[in-house]
């Protein structure tokens, strides 16, 4: 146009004007109306009545004053389409009006289409995609809009929202489609390509349309918009009489429990810092733990909305209409850059991995009962397969090297095939596992040594700390120096933890219980959930704490070896396994024997311990073994060798009279091989 009174004219503009006026005004037309937008403008062809061949489209692109616009052209017959286009040519090649200092190198209509593998949808109408250099790129569906989902401020999403999402999810994620490139939005940097997007012969677009899941964005006249606006205008005016979708009288709003939102205080409510944090965080456990027994012991399908890390995901299931935080159980994975981290080596890699695998895609998830299924934050604990076809997320992990099993938090009928898949990653040396024959050389070496200074001491004085099971146990030496060192230098930790404390695995810190700090040595963290896994090391016990309450030691302290030194009562072992007298023995040998001294004989050293015979201050006294074979709640050796052969034949009297009163595990007389065979078979199905 001839613009507004600040406005530069352009000159071609002007000049088109001129040009359609002189040759219109006062002239017999004709009007060839071909469709109408959803402002109801008209758009069609006008042709002198006297020369019907003669077109005034043809006459402007022909003089390069005007612009061929493929979404109104839709609307003519192919062969004129086409002649349209070589106008348009000629002119650009001939640098004529509009194109003498143009810099577009396309042709009008020419519009530029790539594959492109669609990775994620975020709503009914924008997705991300990667592109052949593995980039990943946000893109929106061009002139049309979806029903927007649910936001923080947002209770609901709106009518059709979640569906429209859904069934572009199904539709998209994980597979190849062409995408055009249709205009951009936004201003500046901060831009978005509009595109179509085509599967085969479909236009995704225009489904969305068909199906009342979308509505047609109503474009100013000058705007660029989606090539075949006009079939969108026309599918969303039939969606829309049929009442398909949004257009029904009462579309459905799809309500869902949302566990992965935090709680929030109450508008008012003044409650700040650690208390009012401590209190939501109770609150999201709470939520979780109430819907953990209709979850628990069942397989469940559902897709993986979102990856946080290599071993957290957010999970929605469809049955439960539940959209839950999920961590893979028993698992350690290093932890991913995040914006001011740097994360831990692979951690990145094994975020990328899991994400190529389960983002988005349907899945299989089981969540085991029990009191750790559930973490202070409310999220679930569980295992992940893959749907088509099944595959174990957790395995996965595993064989690639890119996790390591923490054993107490895995499930027993999964651990034999977890162990096989870590020990392939670890005998291929893959990734965390690359230094791992080095490493075991070095953890050998150090256990032999301190074999060789334990069996130096024969005779032991020593103080029980920690029970294990029926027969086993950590101790201190009662004469050891170096514990009263450690209290006293524990004793002047005072301030709060630095800022740059980072606690990490194996690392040796100070921890406070009942107002005292202990020297604890870290088996495994979670920075997100704030939890770190640590054990006593020189009392022997376990526990698990917040990474807020650890603390750094001097090295002089750190590297004092731990004090809790791991026995075994010589010549005997537990019940037999799925005996149901476990519990008892346990119980029954820290009655014997805890927080008490003892005169300790070391027969042998092993992997499991120092094997020792202990006795009291009194020598009349009978060992402990003793009175645990006479109830009944353990059994000696069935091959006794040279280390403990006099032990096990000194102890053999204290078993026949458990066995002859029919104590314990003799309550139904002998075991043999086949029986206890058996009931291991039992108790691991």
């Amino acid at each position: 146009g001839k613009g507004g009174k600040d406005q530069k004219v352009n000159p071609v503009a002007a000049y088109a004007q001129y040009y359609v006026s002189k040759r219109l005004l006062h002239r017999d037309m004709e009007l060839i109306v071909k469709g109408v937008d959803k402002y109801g403008n008209l758009f069609g062809r006008l042709v002198f009545s006297a020369f019907p061949d003669r077109d005034i489209t043809k006459m402007l692109l022909k003089h390069g004053l005007g612009k061929y616009l493929d979404w109104t052209a839709s609307m003519l017959e192919p062969n004129l389409r086409a002649q349209y286009r070589a106008l348009e040519a000629q002119a650009r090649e001939a640098k004529v009006g509009r194109w003498h200092t143009a810099k577009d190198a396309l042709v009008s209509g020419e519009k530029k289409t790539i594959p492109m593998k669609v990775v994620m949808v975020l709503s009914g109408d924008s997705f991300t995609v990667v592109d052949g250099n593995g980039k990943e790129k946000r893109l929106s569906l061009a002139s049309i809009r979806t029903p927007r989902l649910g936001r923080r401020d947002q209770k609901e999403s709106e009518a059709c929202g979640f569906e429209a999402k859904e069934w572009l999810r199904k539709k998209l994620v994980g597979k190849k489609v062409n995408v055009t490139f249709e205009y951009k939005r936004g201003t500046g940097t901060s831009t978005t390509d509009s595109v179509s997007i085509g599967t085969g012969r479909s236009n995704i677009n225009l489904q969305l349309c068909q199906m009342g899941y979308a509505s047609v964005i109503p474009h100013r006249l000058e705007e660029a918009r989606a090539h075949n606006y006009v079939q969108l205008v026309e599918a969303e005016k039939k969606a829309e009489k049929e009442k398909k979708g949004i257009h029904a009288k009462n579309a459905p709003v799809h309500k869902y429990i949302d566990l992965t939102e935090r709680s929030r205080g109450k508008k008012g409510d003044a409650k700040t810092g650690e208390d009012g944090k401590k209190e939501k965080t109770e609150n999201d456990k709470a939520r979780a733990e109430a819907l953990l027994p209709q979850l628990a012991g069942h397989q469940l399908r559902g897709h993986v909305e979102y990856v946080y890390s290599g071993r957290q995901f957010k999970v929605y299931l469809p049955s439960k209409k539940l959209m839950c935080n999920i961590s893979l159980a028993g698992l350690s994975v290093p932890r991913s850059a995040g914006k001011n981290e740097a994360g831990d080596k692979f951690g990145t890699e094994a975020h990328n991995f899991v994400k190529r695998m389960v983002l988005q895609q349907n899945v299989i998830v089981e969540l085991p009962e029990g009191d750790k299924t559930v973490d202070r934050r409310g999220a679930f604990a569980g295992y992940i397969w893959t749907e088509s076809p099944k595959q174990s997320v957790s395995c996965a992990l595993l064989e690639q090297g890119y996790a390591k099993i923490f054993m107490h938090g895995v499930d027993p009928a999964y651990l034999a095939e977890f162990r096989a898949a870590e020990n392939s990653a670890k005998k291929k040396l893959l990734r965390i596992w690359e230094n791992y024959e080095e490493e075991e050389k070095k953890r050998k070496a150090a256990r032999d040594e301190m074999m060789k200074s334990q069996q130096k001491a024969k005779y032991q004085k020593i103080k029980v700390t920690e029970i294990i099971d029926g027969v086993s146990f950590y101790a201190t030496t009662a004469e050891d120096a170096s514990l009263k060192k450690v209290e006293d230098e524990l004793k002047k930790i005072e301030g709060d933890q630095p800022e740059d404390f980072e606690a990490e695995f194996g690392m040796i810190a100070a921890c406070k219980y009942d107002g005292v700090w202990y020297r604890v040595q870290v088996t495994d963290t979670d920075d997100s959930e704030g939890w770190a896994d640590v054990m006593f090391i020189d009392y022997g016990n376990k526990s698990r704490v917040q990474i807020s309450e650890l603390m750094p030691i001097s090295d002089d302290i750190s590297k004092i070896p731990p004090l809790a030194k791991k026995y075994k009562l010589a010549g005997v072992n537990n019940p037999p396994e799925g005996s149901g007298w476990d519990g008892p023995a346990f119980e029954r040998l820290g009655e014997l024997i805890y927080d008490k001294e003892w005169n300790a004989e070391v027969l042998n050293v092993d992997k499991e311990g120092m094997h020792v015979s202990l006795k009291s201050e009194n020598e009349e006294d009978k060992p402990v073994q003793a009175e645990l074979l006479k109830e009944g709640l353990i059994r000696l050796v069935k091959r006794a060798d040279y280390t403990n052969r006099n032990v096990v034949k000194s102890l053999r009297e204290y078993q026949r009279e458990g066995i002859e009163a029919r104590a314990g595990i003799w309550e139904y007389g002998e075991i043999s091989d086949e029986e206890e065979e058996e009931t291991g078979k039992r108790r691991r199905r």
